[in-house]
């Protein structure tokens, strides 16, 4: 769904590990609108949680790229309006589960 990902190490994984389910704070989702340069899922904004300093977006995945919504946490000058096309990218490492 998002891509490749950095997965940390964990030597409890199996080295051969292909297929997974991990996990992506909110905070390390990268949301951009989808007219800016940049790779990443294509969504659409379904709801912004504006808190000032920072702000909640819920992200449905574009047909084809998935069914789980996302929710990215972003910082307040980065709030999007319901609506809004976007491109959602994760950013640093992340914890496999399982």
């Amino acid at each position: 769904m998002l891509g490749r990902l950095n997965l940390r190490p964990d030597p409890n994984r199996a080295p051969n590990l292909k297929r997974g389910v991990v996990i992506v704070r909110p905070e390390q989702l990268r949301v951009s609108a989808s007219g800016e340069s940049g790779e990443g899922l294509p969504g659409t904004v379904e709801q912004c949680r504006y808190y000032g300093h920072d702000a909640l977006l819920h992200i449905r995945p574009d047909e084809g790229h998935g069914e789980e919504a996302l929710i990215a946490r972003v910082r307040g000058e980065q709030a999007l309006p319901a609506g809004t096309p976007v491109l959602v990218a994760a950013r640093g490492s992340v914890s496999a589960v399982g």
